[in-house]
């Protein structure tokens, strides 16, 4: 018998200026029985474990598939990561999590600029699949070149989940959270995603 970590994990970080009972109402919604996926950058690695012990908990079949460093080019049509993206949608899933953006708002403003139809394509092919999307915010950054206002614009605004809000425990390279910071994050998440 599985126990369900929700509100430990959710409890590991806490929330900054955003009700946390607004976020539980809103985002995809995810059943029993029925598809998570997760795809993205470093931080969609690292979210892999704790969600996906997270689903399994709540009889939600998880896959997570992620490259470090990668961009919403990297996962653009044509890419071996696209590919891999494409035969995951493939199997049906009821909801699409993306966690890009953090490596995007590194990019200079004509980098940028120039990823938009990439990121237009990208949001497409989800939800081509049949499948909800919703985007992971990245956790706030220190420099940002507005990349993660643009797309959270192109999404329904219950389809964005503001990871900025919280204070996420980061561990010595400022960035990427510590498994602390991963776990809460992933139960954040979850209560998100389980509505």
């Amino acid at each position: 018998m599985s126990v369900d970590r929700t509100w430990f994990y959710a409890g590991l970080i806490v929330a900054a200026g955003v009700g946390v009972a607004s976020l539980l109402k809103r985002g995809p919604t995810v059943k029993r029985g029925e598809k998570l996926l997760l795809f993205g950058d470093s931080l969609a690695q690292g979210l892999t474990a704790p969600l996906g012990q997270l689903a399994r908990d709540n009889g939600v079949v998880f896959a997570g598939i992620s490259k470090v460093g990668s961009t919403i080019r990297d996962w653009s049509d044509g890419t071996a990561l696209n590919a891999q993206l494409r035969a995951a949608l493939a199997q049906r899933p009821s909801v699409v999590l993306c966690s890009l953006g953090t490596n995007d708002e590194a990019l200079t403003p004509d980098s940028a600029r120039a990823e938009l139809p990439l990121l237009d394509a990208l949001i497409a092919l989800v939800k081509s699949s049949g499948a909800e999307l919703g985007w992971i915010g990245p956790p706030k950054l220190q420099k940002t070149n507005g990349m993660s206002q643009i797309i959270q614009a192109k999404l329904p605004q219950n389809r964005y989940f503001h990871s900025e809000t919280f204070d996420i425990p980061r561990a010595g390279d400022g960035l990427h959270p510590t498994i602390k910071g991963y776990t809460g994050w992933a139960g954040q998440i979850w209560l998100w995603v389980r509505g």
